[in-house]
């Protein structure tokens, strides 16, 4: 089972966001804020009542899983413009309004979503 998670970390981030929203459920917060890569794209991958609290999203500047990061040796990126066309797309889909950065952005990322957010 190991081996299969370290395999497909994927699987892994599903089950941590599944978990989270789980535990989220069980209190009364109204808000969420997520830190993570930005591999969910697609809002049929997400857990549905993750976007019904929603408000804010700190994304990673790769959308490698934390443990396909863990000892590199030199920093991974994802093309800035796709980390910040997929940014923008959620806020224009499903409203998610904070917009932010977290492990590798700078400030050309935030600048990218201030000057290309309509």
């Amino acid at each position: 089972m190991k081996q299969m998670l370290k395999n497909n970390p994927q699987i892994l981030m599903e089950a941590a966001i599944a978990e989270r929203v789980r535990r989220l459920n069980d209190v009364e917060l109204h808000h969420d804020l997520v830190n993570a890569p930005l591999i969910y794209n697609d809002k049929g991958k997400k857990p549905e009542r993750l976007f019904e609290r929603l408000i804010g999203y700190q994304a990673n500047a790769s959308s490698l899983d934390h443990c396909e990061l863990d000892g590199a040796k030199a920093l991974k990126t994802d093309e800035m413009t796709e980390w910040g066309r997929l940014m923008i797309e959620l806020n224009n889909q499903y409203g998610v309004k904070i917009l932010g950065g977290c492990c590798g952005t700078n400030g050309d990322h935030l600048r990218y979503l201030v000057e290309n957010k309509k």
